[in-house]
């Protein structure tokens, strides 16, 4: 199943051709082999390179094609060459050079299929160095959100767009702050990708006026969250107007800041189009979390402890050995509560404003995602073009999940997909001298009993065949109709 789609997707012929750039076309070819392999690892069993290619490779067989369920076929993406160790090195360096005109490539062949404005979403993650890695210098201190500051790390950008399809990535020093990361995404969606008509989601962590203005200059939109401590964001918090109320839980107003008192107050002649929201749910946490924090502050005895956490520092006022609560603070954060701001040039409806930018956190959902199941880290690689090769794979692998999801449009997610068609991982029969075919294991040809696989009881198997017929069935109808 996957090999088909990575064909469908157009992932193997982009590929063969950006490789035959660079090599000649027995290499690409085999190299472009080695990717797949690589990214078909990442997707099922995640390994080190070494690991794949002497153990994993081992189990999964790539020397017929199981999509078609009819007659054996050979598959075009059966290996034709044999890979050692060093192909899988190799191909990964030719992956660096070639992973951004890839992007390209996807990113034009997928989007002759839409018309209209994209909507694209911004987000950044780190990810940490075991031992002494880093690479060339790319490894670097920095802002861990992994909350591991004391490791060496890289900073890597996302740019998805509504569907959660992967656009573009890139990988940057560990201590690259996100505004940086984001002005030069901007730069890249209007150059690298001809985004002519496109709504820029990104959060806080990235606004600030010359971004904002360039997006503006580069004729693109923006839905951006913004800092509640700025002079516009606390005019706009504090201008008096009705909630709408959206769903459950949210409440959101307009507030525009184009008239004289406001110009007169900060000397700009810019209109600004403000989002406030209110979410009760949130309020409450917010009020709970600042409690418990000035509960904990009566137990301290000392205040060095303080000075440096980022919890308590903004509550108290510092004096020698001592320290103060900080009342006009706390009444100050008490009026935050459950809220917070978004700045936008876009036309669109207050409420349909606030729900994109509420789907930011399914690019934050994804980064989880890399790290948990596709197992970003550790990262065994100290040279800087196989640390950027090794997150060029998982985000191959990530495209391409994503695309088989997308084909599906069933509540049916790659997790499920994977767990349902582990039966076929390996088609030996450990019961039996003879090895089984996976194709009449399938269609039940051979009677002779199998052993569950390692993760399943007996009772279990069956209804895991169901599930295998209905998902392979469903998919090579959904490949052959488009």
């Amino acid at each position: 199943m996957l090999s088909e789609l990575w064909e469908k997707t157009g992932l193997k012929k982009i590929f063969i051709s950006e490789f035959e750039k660079v090599k000649d076309e027995e290499a690409a070819e085999k190299e472009v082999e080695a990717i797949f392999e690589m990214v078909l690892n990442r997707l099922t069993e995640p390994e080190s390179k070494l690991q794949a290619f002497n153990e994993w490779r081992k189990s999964y067989y790539f020397n017929e094609d199981w999509s078609r369920l009819d007659e054996p076929s050979p598959s075009s993406t059966t290996p034709t060459h044999s890979l050692s160790l060093n192909d899988y090195y190799r191909a990964m360096d030719t992956l660096s050079d070639t992973l951004e005109h890839i992007e390209e490539s996807l990113f034009l062949q997928r989007r002759a299929l839409f018309t209209g404005t994209e909507i694209v979403f911004f987000d950044t993650t780190s990810t940490y160095f075991e031992g002494e890695g880093g690479g060339d210098g790319i490894g670097k201190y920095g802002f861990s959100k992994d909350h591991r500051g004391d490791r060496k790390q890289v900073v890597i950008s996302l740019v998805v767009d509504e569907r959660r399809i992967p656009i573009t990535h890139r990988v940057w020093e560990g201590n690259t702050v996100d505004k940086k990361a984001f002005s030069e995404t901007v730069k890249e969606l209007k150059h690298r990708f001809g985004l002519k008509r496109a709504i820029l989601v990104a959060d806080r962590e990235c606004a600030s006026k010359d971004i904002i203005d360039s997006i503006d200059s580069n004729g693109l939109e923006y839905i951006v969250g913004m800092r509640m401590n700025e002079v516009d964001v606390r005019e706009a918090l504090e201008r008096a107007g009705r909630y709408s109320h959206t769903r459950e839980d949210l409440y959101v107003k307009e507030v525009v800041l184009d008239d004289k008192q406001y110009r007169e107050s900060t000397q700009s002649e810019d209109i600004k189009r403000y989002i406030v929201c209110y979410d009760p749910i949130e309020a409450q946490y917010d009020r709970e979390t600042r409690e418990e924090a000035l509960s904990k502050l009566l137990k301290v005895k000392n205040v060095k402890t303080l000075i440096h956490n980022r919890e308590y520092k903004k509550l108290i006022v510092p004096n020698d050995a001592t320290f103060e609560m900080n009342r006009d603070k706390v009444k100050e954060l008490e009026k935050y509560d459950g809220k917070w701001v978004l700045l936008t040039n876009t036309s669109l409806p207050t409420e349909d404003v606030a729900m994109k930018y509420m789907k930011l956190w399914k690019v934050e959902q994804i980064f989880r995602y890399m790290k948990s199941f596709l197992k970003i880290r550790p990262i065994y690689h100290y040279v800087e073009r196989r640390i950027k090769a090794h997150i060029g794979l998982v985000f191959l692998s990530l495209y391409l999940e994503r695309a088989m999801e997308d084909l599906l449009g069933t509540e049916w997610n790659f997790r499920r997909v994977k767990n349902a068609l582990t039966p076929f991982k390996d088609c030996k029969d450990e019961g039996s001298q003879s090895d089984l075919s996976c194709k009449d294991r399938f269609e039940g040809r051979n009677k002779t009993p199998h052993k569950a696989p390692p993760h399943t009881n007996a009772k279990e198997s069956k209804p895991s065949f169901v599930i295998n017929t209905f998902i392979l069935k469903m998919c090579w109808l959904r490949f052959e109709s488009n």
